[in-house]
């Protein structure tokens, strides 16, 4: 007979805010450029949530961002918007780096969904190398997956989620197998008014 204490847990919180046709008109309406990955585009500014007709969206993912620190880690300070871009993606294109990737200078990190199909491609979740035991440079011989031994876990957002992450989790976008743009956006939170050790 044993027990399993699971410590720290790493949690994706997923919010489903909703979506109005205006504002991917609004999102549209901005200069792109190509990634350097040369697969897919990227809004040649990262703040977009300072355009003022994205108000709503931007107070939205604020309240969902509160929400989430709030009543899961029962942090009571605010979190502000450091940066925020959006990313579109033609059929059988990847958004982004299409290798897995985090974010710095920031401690919490948000994907937004604007157009969602089964096919679309969701976001893929690397485990961090927290347990020399299951190095990712090991091949071990695997009984049956289980949280503990996969390497990475896929997620499948819906239009109008919101998906919140530590910063610090290594992330990459899935193949966009629809046969329609893929249109996200990505959000980084630091905290507002804090003080800290430096």
């Amino acid at each position: 007979m044993y027990d399993i204490l699971n410590l720290w847990p790493i949690s994706i919180y997923k919010k489903n805010i909703g979506i109005k046709s205006d504002w991917k008109d609004i999102i549209h309406s901005y200069e792109w450029k190509q990634m350097k990955s040369g697969s897919g585009q990227i809004t040649k500014t990262l703040s977009l949530l300072n355009d003022e007709r994205l108000a709503e969206l931007k107070n939205l993912a604020l309240n969902a961002a509160h929400e989430y620190t709030e009543h899961y880690f029962k942090i009571k300070n605010r979190f502000k918007i450091i940066s925020s871009w959006a990313l579109k993606t033609q059929p059988e294109e990847i958004a982004g780096f299409g290798e897995f990737h985090n974010h710095g200078n920031c401690v919490l990190s948000a994907s937004y969904y604007f157009d969602r199909t089964p096919e679309s491609g969701g976001i893929s979740f690397k485990r961090p190398m927290t347990n020399p035991l299951l190095a990712h440079n090991f091949e071990f011989e695997i009984i049956e997956d289980n949280p503990e031994n996969v390497q990475s876990v896929n997620v499948e957002p819906e239009t109008g989620d919101i998906l919140f992450f530590p910063s610090y989790l290594e992330h990459r976008p899935l193949v966009n197998k629809s046969n329609i743009e893929r249109l996200s956006m990505a959000i980084n939170f630091f905290p507002d008014q804090l003080s800290y050790w430096s």
